[in-house]
């Protein structure tokens, strides 16, 4: 058998010449071997003929699609611009439609785009506002196109940072009614220097 280290993979019944598997096959590990098998009268030995079995082993959907890494922690600023914010793939190793991964991500806020290279990418796809949502978890799940499919998730967290967008509200304490002025009268003497004195004024 080649490759030699293959050898214990087939066996061979002397009698009927059965060619049977004696261990499973990988074919992500090897994918062909070439088995030579030897035919000869035991009455005249020196009449055997060779003849080689080239063997391909065909794949099938035994892989799930693979992250690498499988998590990412990212930051944005809440007045970030619409578009790309994470470059992201999933591999895997089985052939053909087995090995063909797409993408799924359901979120108002965020999107995934396919790109031909093999490379995906996560684009936020509204304005962010942190005083509404401070954090966004999302799981990005890749399935390969094999029956059924086999499949992986990605989990992508995004932190939404504090920009200065929002200037002071003053409310006007409870039991004022509405378009009331108030103002806070000191005592001379009463404060010390550098003490703070606030004037409110509601309308």
């Amino acid at each position: 058998v080649t490759p030699p280290t293959a050898a214990a993979t087939f066996q061979i019944n002397a009698t009927s010449g059965e060619l049977t598997l004696a261990a499973s096959l990988n074919r992500e590990v090897l994918s062909a071997y070439s088995v030579q098998v030897q035919v000869f009268n035991p009455d005249r030995p020196l009449d055997a003929t060779q003849h080689t079995l080239p063997l391909q082993v065909l794949d099938v959907n035994d892989n799930n699609p693979e992250f690498f890494p499988a998590s990412y922690s990212l930051q944005l600023l809440e007045t970030s611009t619409l578009g790309p914010i994470l470059n992201f793939s999933a591999t895997d190793l089985d052939l053909g439609a087995n090995g063909t991964v797409r993408y799924i991500l359901t979120s108002a806020a965020f999107a995934v785009s396919e790109r031909s290279n093999g490379v995906a990418q996560l684009s936020n796809t509204v304005a962010l506002d942190r005083e509404v949502q401070t954090r966004y978890d999302l799981t990005i799940t890749a399935l390969d196109g094999g029956s059924p499919p086999l499949s992986s998730d990605l989990s992508v967290s995004i932190e939404v940072l504090d920009v200065n967008d929002g200037p002071p509200v003053f409310r006007p304490p409870q039991g004022l009614p509405p378009r009331v002025s108030a103002s806070v009268l000191i005592e001379p003497g009463a404060l010390g220097n550098g003490s703070a004195v606030t004037r409110y004024v509601f309308t």
